[in-house]
C-alpha cells in the first residue's frame, strides 16, 4: 500500500480537451492547482504506482482531499478520462486525467496533470481513453511523474548563479522551462535568496528579486525564544542552552558570581503582566536568589541557523522583566541590561518601567512589593537593533531571597542581502534589486527596474524604467539599446535619502548632441528632460550628477571649421595658434576607468574660453594668458594642467565608469583649439608615453624612431607648463 500526494487544478478538463485526437485546444482553464488529494492506492504492480478507471481499470483507490473549505475524507477516487497531450510550445508530451471524487464535501471533476497547464497555452490531443485500464495498455496518471512545481525559480542562501543551467530550486523549477508565464510560457519569476548572485532570466518577461521577492526590504516573521520550550515548571536552565526559533540559535548562557546560592528555571505557574504586547503570560525564565551583591548573569547571542537566509543579528528585541521590586530589610531588586552588535558596539536599550521601578541608564532598581502580575513592578525592555548580544546582569541590594522573571524573547531576524548582479534579458521584464549593492540590467523591452537598497548600479534602455531607492545609485544608458529608433521615453528616478545624502547620477554616454539637448526643472536642478540623438526622450528626477561626456564629441578647430576629434585622421588639417594649419601625424585613444586620478576635469561653459562644455584629462595643460603670468614669469602665456585649475564651481573633476582619451599629435607640440579654448596637442615625453597603450607606442616609434631611445628627443613643449604651486599665484577665478 503506497501513499502519494497530488494537486489537482478546480476544473472539468472534459469541456476543454474535448475527444477528439489530432485537435489543438487552448487551456482555458485555471493556471494554478487549487486542491490537495493525498491518495492512498492498495493495488500492486503498475496499478499501485498509477490511476486509472474504476469501471474501466477497476481502481480502488481512497484519497482525503482538500479544495478550499471543503473536504472529502477517505473517499474513493478515480480518473474518469485520460488524455496524451503535447504542448506546442515546447513540444513535451504528458499525461492529463478527469479526477473524481466520489463523495464529500469536495465531490466532483477536476484536472490530475503531470505537467503545469499554462492558460492560453495550445496542446494537441495525442491520445484519448474515456475508460483507462493501465493493465490493458491503456494510458493512466502515474502519482510520481507529477510536477508542478511552483512557477518560481529559488535561489539558496549561497552565491548562485541562477540561468538555464540551474538546477537548484526545490520544486524543479528552471529558467525558460516553457512552464512560465506568457504565451510562450519563458516569463519566470526568479527569488535569488541571500548571497551575491547572479540572475540571467532569458527570454520571456520575467519577474526577479534579487533577494527574498519584495520590491522593498522584506517583512521578516516575528520569532519568539519560547522558555516552556526547555521544559515544565522547575526545569533548570543554569547549564545553558541554544534553541533554534526558525532562522535564528539563540544561546542562554548563564553565571552566578556572587554567593546568592541562584537557581534558574522555567516558570510556568505565575501568571505574567504583558501589558498590550501579546507574549504568553505562563512562560517565563525565573532567576532566584538569597543573599546580597550580584545574582547572576545571563547572556542571550543570536546566530543565524544553518541554511537560513538571516545575517545572525535581529532588531527590534523586546521582553518584559515581571516581579523586579523591593521589601524593606529582605530584598531590593535591580537588573542592567546591556546589548551589542556583531562587531561589539554597544546598541540602545529602551527601558519603559512600571510606576514602581525606578530607572537610571539602562538599569532598573525595584520600589515597593510587586507579584508577577502587577504592571507596577513589571519593566518593558525594548531593543531596535540591529544586535548580537544581550546581557542581563541581576543584583540585590538587600541579603535575602530575591526573585525575578523574564517573559518570552521577541525579536525579528535580519534577512541576508547580497550584492546581486540581475539580467532580464528579452522581454518586458520587472527586476527588484532589493538590499545589497545590486546591478541591474535590463535587456532589449520595455523593463521596469527597482535598485532598493544599496549602491545600485543600472543599465538603461529604450522605454525602461528606473528607480533607484536609497542610497547613491549609477544609471547608464545602453548604448545598444538606448536608441532603437522609435524615440520612446526613458524615465530615470534616483530616489532621496531621508538626510538627502545620496549622490545619484545620470550617464548619458555621450548620446546627447549639446548641453542645450537637457532641459532642467526651474524649480528643482535635479530634475528635468534629456534628448537623445534619435529623439528618445530621457526623463530625470533626484539625479545630482548628470553626465553627457564630450570627450568623444569634442571638437577641434580645422581650416574647414570645427570636427570631432574621433573623426579625425592622420594627414587632416588642424589650426595651430603659432603656425597656422599643420597636417596631423597621428591620432590615438585610449579608454580608461574614470574614477580617481583619472577622472575627466570638466570646464563648464565659457570657463576657460570655451564656447561648449569640455572634458578633458586631469594631465590635459590648457593655455593660459594674463598679465599676472608676464609678470610672475616672463611669459606672457603659460600651460597649466587642468588638474590645476579646479575651482569647485565652474571647473571640476568628474567620476564616471570610463573615458576615452584622444591624443592629437603633430611634427612638433602644439597649441589647438578645442571647444574654442586653446589647449596643448600630445606631448610624447616620458609622461605622454606613458599615458598611451603598447600597440600606440610603436606606432609613435614607428613614426618617431627617436623616441624608443631618447623621449625626451621629441623637443620642447610650446609653452612653460607651470607646476600646481606656481598656477596657485595666478588669478584664476572663473
Amino acid at each position: 500500500m503506497a501513499t502519494y500526494t497530488v494537486e489537482f487544478y478546480d476544473t472539468d478538463p472534459l469541456s476543454i480537451l474535448g475527444q477528439t485526437v489530432g485537435a489543438t485546444v487552448s487551456w482555458s482553464g485555471p493556471g494554478t492547482a487549487a486542491g490537495v488529494a493525498i491518495i492512498t492506492d492498495n493495488e500492486t504492480g503498475i496499478e499501485g504506482l498509477t490511476l486509472d478507471d474504476d469501471d474501466g481499470g477497476g481502481e480502488t483507490a481512497t484519497a482525503d482531499v482538500t479544495l478550499g473549505t471543503g473536504s472529502s475524507i477517505g473517499v474513493s477516487v478515480e480518473a474518469e478520462e485520460m488524455w496524451t497531450l503535447r504542448d506546442t510550445v515546447t513540444g513535451e508530451e504528458f499525461q492529463v486525467a478527469t479526477f473524481h471524487v466520489l463523495a464529500g464535501d469536495a465531490a466532483g471533476y477536476y484536472t490530475l496533470s503531470e505537467v503545469p497547464l499554462v492558460p492560453g497555452r495550445s496542446y494537441e490531443v495525442v491520445e484519448f481513453d474515456s475508460a483507462p485500464d493501465v493493465t490493458a495498455g491503456d494510458i493512466a496518471f502515474t502519482y510520481s511523474d507529477q510536477f508542478l512545481g511552483d512557477d518560481l525559480v529559488d535561489g539558496t542562501s549561497g552565491n548562485d548563479v541562477i540561468d538555464a543551467g540551474y538546477v537548484g530550486d526545490p520544486e524543479g523549477d528552471t529558467i525558460d522551462d516553457g512552464h512560465g508565464s506568457g504565451a510562450t510560457g519563458q516569463g519566470d519569476e526568479v527569488e535569488a535568496g541571500g548571497g551575491n548572485d547572479t540572475v540571467l532570466a532569458g527570454d520571456g518577461d520575467d519577474l526577479i528579486y534579487g533577494d527574498f521577492g519584495h520590491p522593498d526590504t522584506p517583512p521578516a516573521a516575528e520569532e519568539v525564544l519560547d522558555w516552556t520550550d526547555q521544559g515544565t515548571q522547575g526545569a533548570d536552565l543554569t547549564g545553558g542552552f541554544t534553541q533554534n526559533t526558525g532562522e535564528i540559535d539563540v544561546t542562554i548562557g548563564f553565571s552566578d558570581p556572587g554567593n546568592n546560592a541562584t537557581t534558574f528555571t522555567v516558570e510556568t505557574g505565575n501568571t505574567q503582566y504583558v501589558g498590550s504586547d501579546g507574549y504568553d503570560t505562563n512562560s517565563a525564565g525565573r532567576l532566584y536568589g538569597n543573599g546580597d551583591a550580584e545574582t547572576a548573569v545571563l547572556t542571550v547571542d543570536f546566530a543565524a541557523a544553518t541554511g537560513a537566509n538571516a545575517t545572525g543579528e535581529v532588531s527590534d528585541v523586546s521582553f518584559r522583566i515581571n516581579d523586579l521590586d523591593a521589601v524593606a530589610g529582605n530584598h531590593i531588586d535591580q537588573v542592567t541590561i546591556t546589548a551589542f552588535d556583531a562587531d561589539g558596539n554597544p546598541v540602545a536599550v529602551n527601558l519603559t518601567a512600571g510606576s514602581g521601578i525606578q530607572v537610571s541608564g539602562n538599569t532598573a532598581t525595584g520600589n515597593g512589593d510587586y507579584e508577577t502580575f502587577n504592571p507596577e513592578g513589571s519593566l518593558l525592555v525594548e531593543i531596535p537593533g540591529p544586535v548580537s548580544q544581550i546581557i542581563i546582569s541581576y543584583a540585590n541590594g538587600d541579603t535575602v531571597t530575591h526573585a525575578v522573571d523574564i517573559t518570552d524573547i521577541h525579536f525579528t531576524p535580519i534577512p541576508m542581502s547580497g550584492d546581486d548582479s540581475l539580467s532580464g534579458g528579452a522581454g518586458n521584464d520587472t527586476i527588484y534589486g532589493e538590499d545589497g549593492d545590486d546591478t541591474l540590467v535590463g535587456g532589449a523591452g520595455q523593463d521596469h527596474l527597482y535598485g532598493g537598497d544599496g549602491a545600485d548600479e543600472f543599465s538603461v534602455g529604450a522605454g525602461d524604467v528606473a528607480e533607484g531607492g536609497a542610497h547613491s545609485d549609477i544609471f547608464n544608458l545602453d548604448l545598444t539599446a538606448a536608441l532603437d529608433g522609435s524615440g520612446p521615453t526613458i524615465t530615470v528616478d534616483g530616489g532621496e535619502d531621508a538626510d538627502d545624502s545620496d549622490i545619484d547620477t545620470l550617464d548619458l554616454k555621450g548620446l546627447v548632441n549639446n548641453w542645450s539637448d537637457v532641459v532642467f526643472d526651474p524649480n528643482n536642478a535635479e530634475n528635468g528632460t534629456a534628448t537623445l540623438t534619435d529623439g528618445t526622450v530621457v526623463t530625470f528626477s533626484n539625479i545630482e550628477n548628470l553626465i553627457i561626456c564630450f570627450t568623444r564629441g569634442t571638437r577641434i578647430e580645422t581650416p574647414y571649421g570645427p570636427r570631432p576629434v574621433q573623426d579625425l585622421r592622420p594627414g587632416d588639417l588642424v589650426i595651430t595658434r603659432d603656425n597656422g594649419a599643420q597636417p596631423l601625424r597621428w591620432i590615438g585613444s585610449k579608454t580608461v576607468a574614470g574614477q580617481g586620478d583619472l577622472a575627466p576635469v570638466r570646464f563648464a561653459k565659457g570657463a576657460f574660453g570655451n564656447n561648449r562644455a569640455l572634458l578633458v584629462s586631469p594631465q590635459h595643460r590648457m593655455l593660459y594668458r594674463g598679465a599676472d603670468a608676464n609678470l610672475l614669469f616672463d611669459q606672457s602665456e603659460v600651460m597649466i594642467p587642468a588638474k590645476h585649475l579646479i575651482n569647485g564651481r565652474t571647473i571640476f573633476q568628474e567620476d564616471r565608469h570610463e573615458v576615452t582619451y584622444y591624443h592629437l599629435l603633430f611634427d612638433q607640440h602644439e597649441v589647438v583649439y578645442c571647444e574654442g579654448a586653446a589647449s596643448e596637442s600630445f606631448h610624447p615625453g616620458h609622461q605622454g608615453l606613458a599615458a598611451i597603450s603598447l600597440a600606440a607606442r610603436e606606432e609613435l616609434f614607428t613614426l618617431f624612431p627617436e623616441l624608443r631611445s631618447a623621449p625626451n628627443s621629441y623637443g620642447q613643449t610650446a609653452r612653460m607648463v607651470l607646476r600646481h604651486h606656481e598656477a596657485r599665484t595666478l588669478n584664476l577665478a572663473a
